[in-house]
């Protein structure tokens, strides 16, 4: 999460805690891209630093992320072209295939690192995450500390101008949790950038992916 103006989130977890152009991913347009603005580096605000190829680096955490979700193609100044859906394996195969801004080894991020992107706006206000042990949010009377945005938030619950086109629906993490219903599936933690929260759902379903490098 990012600080919100003078607001300052803090996030709370105990858990334990993709330029070549690739075929179903992130792309870069190289015929919009000229060798200055891929050499040009500049703060966009809030914590991020332009590296000027379609990536953005988060000072905060030092992870640095696609600025494009998987499906659309950076053109230089924004993100073209609808954002791709897959099952989370599909994702986690094209995240080992990705190679973007001269980088291979992109992945899918953890459930905090993904839910570090979450902005609610000058006006909007987050209210407290907080996971147990076994990777479930936890509830404080009838809330649930899932990290959602509330008030007058922006939405999609992201900053704009780092993740142009992002659409306000979920996206994978790479963080598994046991399956609450007691079979054997698995089920994987994803945030919804409409107002901010994350969940988890069963690995079959189809949801947008933004790949980051670093970290862990």
């Amino acid at each position: 999460m990012k600080k919100q103006g003078f607001l300052k989130t803090t996030i709370f977890s105990m858990m334990l805690a993709t330029g070549s152009l690739i075929l179903i991913g992130c792309s870069a347009d190289s015929s919009s891209a000229d060798s200055s603005s891929a050499s040009s580096v500049y703060n966009i605000g809030h914590g991020y630093i332009d590296n000027g190829d379609g990536t953005v680096t988060d000072t905060e955490t030092n992870l640095t992320w696609m600025r494009c979700s998987l499906g659309q193609t950076w053109n230089g100044s924004t993100c073209l072209g609808d954002a791709s859906r897959h099952n989370w394996q599909t994702a986690r195969d094209l995240a080992k295939e990705s190679h973007f801004a001269d980088k291979s080894d992109w992945r899918l991020p953890t459930v905090d690192e993904l839910h570090s992107l979450v902005y609610c706006g000058i006006f909007g206000e987050q209210r407290q995450r907080l996971l147990d042990a076994s990777g479930e949010t936890v509830w404080e009377g009838s809330s649930n500390l899932d990290g959602r945005c509330e008030g007058d938030y922006s939405r999609p619950t992201i900053l704009n101008s780092a993740f142009p086109n992002t659409p306000g629906e979920w996206y994978w993490s790479a963080s598994l949790i046991a399956s609450p219903i007691g079979d054997d599936s698995d089920f994987v933690r994803g945030v919804n950038f409409y107002n901010g929260y994350d969940n988890f759902y069963v690995r079959s379903n189809s949801y947008h992916v933004r790949l980051v490098r670093g970290g862990q």
